[in-house]
């Protein structure tokens, strides 16, 4: 199905009708998600590594691997924490040592980040 020109149009209008209408809650919005980006990061990031599937074949962002080099002093990492994350310590210790020491850190980074706001409000 194609949207004809008019229909683009429109779409178009619509929303900069509900834009001009909510200017004041979108900024409000924008600059939520602006200001507490590294917090939706390490959150976003957690529940991804909780979620995904190690034992599947993916594509790696690691640039070394990604050179054909065999050893990658961080590769297993994410593997680590999501065995980490489901409680199976055996097998994140042998994915990589610092797996579980690197959760310590990311959950010590979320409260800084969700306590300095309150801090800042003074409860």
């Amino acid at each position: 199905m194609q949207v004809g020109f008019s229909g683009i149009t429109n779409l178009i209008l619509i929303f900069r009708v509900i834009y001009y209408r909510n200017k004041q809650s979108l900024r409000n919005i924008l600059n939520f998600f602006w200001m507490n980006l590294e917090l939706i990061f390490w959150i976003a990031a957690l529940v991804i590594l909780f979620v995904i599937e190690p034992s599947q074949v993916h594509f790696t962002l690691c640039p070394i691997s990604n050179l054909g080099f065999d050893f990658c002093p961080g590769c297993g990492l994410g593997h680590s924490i999501h065995y980490a994350l489901r409680l199976n310590f055996q097998d994140s210790f042998m994915s990589h040592p610092l797996g579980i020491f690197a959760i310590l850190i990311i959950i010590y980074r979320i409260f800084k980040l969700i306590y300095k706001p309150l801090k800042a409000i003074k409860l």
